[in-house]
């Protein structure tokens, strides 16, 4: 068997970083419209995307929901010493999953869970069963207090090819009302599963996918009326980090000053734009910034500039280093799916 070769590189043909711009604004652009904008056939650019595909940059499609809708109440960041396998952590709660280089956590698991209830009994039940793992540390924080979770405008200046300008506009719909996902009906539900599985499936592949007899047409309805509700909030592209060049992730541990509430809006919203923050979360006391860098000096440079920024408001308290490789989980498509049988 011929081993596949690895394709490590960030550096892009013209073509191909609009391809992957339209994509990160939206996962759900298809050929015709980037060939439009290339001014190049469809055929054409099929052949680019399935490069960037073949070549594992494009890892896929996934779509990001309201955690409202399907009930997500409670997050859990879990730090733990885990001595041997794995796999007795991985469920389908576990949304982010990371091995931590060189220190005595030697993993990091972000949880989602529908209520406190859940998460006790599921943790209770780690520390009862298993000798091999140590909860080092657990946060919990309300779904509001998941300030970002998008590694988007990360994946865009990388590739920029770190040029540090700007960030990424990206389409997002508008929720205009609260409600549960219990008011789905089951085609509702099951247009969703497919796009869960595959954001970019075509309306038509849905429709032949489908046990029960759903048109394209009303497939397509339904998931416009989906967008306009805000239970669908945006498509994306999966972008490989190690791929593009990012070398470095860290889990940053800020502890704020009493000082820095009067400021929460302006830290909320540059943590919104940074081109480094992949994951805002606001802890009990304390907030932790997941990050990605091109390299070692990347990260220090930032950590300056957190230093000055926000010079007597913050204490940086712990740095977790993670490799590419070390990225074990992050996915919210198994919940999601869970929540909607």
């Amino acid at each position: 068997m011929v081993k596949k070769k690895e394709v490590i590189r960030n550096v892009f043909s013209g073509k191909e970083k609009i391809m992957l711009h339209a994509l990160l604004r939206n996962g759900r652009t298809f050929n015709t419209h980037i060939a439009n904008r290339l001014n190049i056939s469809s055929q054409v650019t099929g052949r680019i995307r399935n490069r960037l595909e073949r070549d594992e940059i494009i890892k896929g499609y996934s779509i990001e929901l309201n955690h409202n809708f399907l009930g997500i109440k409670t997050f859990v960041l879990a730090l733990f010493n885990i001595e041997g396998s794995e796999t007795s952590v991985m469920t389908e709660n576990l949304v982010g999953f990371y091995k931590v280089l060189a220190n005595s956590i030697t993993h990091i698991g972000l949880y989602a869970f529908k209520d406190l209830e859940d998460s006790d009994k599921y943790f209770n039940s780690l520390i009862k069963n298993f000798d091999n793992i140590k909860i080092m540390n657990t946060y919990v924080f309300p779904s509001e207090g998941l300030i970002k979770k998008c590694p988007r405008n990360l994946f865009y200046n990388a590739v920029r090819d770190f040029d540090g300008k700007g960030s990424c506009n990206y389409s997002e719909f508008s929720c205009k009302s609260s409600r549960k996902i219990k008011q789905l009906n089951n085609s509702e539900k099951d247009v969703l599963k497919q796009l869960i599985k595959k954001s970019n499936i075509s309306s038509k592949k849905i429709s032949v996918n489908l046990n029960r007899k759903i048109s394209r047409s009303s497939v397509n309805r339904i998931r416009i009326k989906l967008e306009k509700r805000g239970i669908i909030k945006r498509y994306n592209a999966d972008l490989d980090y190690e791929k593009l060049g990012i070398n470095v992730l860290a889990f940053i541990f800020v502890n704020p000053r009493s000082d820095l509430i009067k400021k929460q809006d302006t830290y909320i919203r540059q943590c919104h734009r940074s081109k480094n923050v992949i994951g805002c979360y606001r802890l009990n006391e304390e907030t932790t910034l997941f990050c990605g860098f091109k390299d070692l000096n990347d990260l220090e440079n930032y950590i300056n500039c957190l230093r000055r920024d926000y010079k007597g408001l913050i204490e940086l308290k712990h740095i977790h280093l993670i490799s590419p490789r070390g990225v074990i989980k992050e996915s919210f498509d198994d919940l999601f799916l869970s929540l909607l049988e």
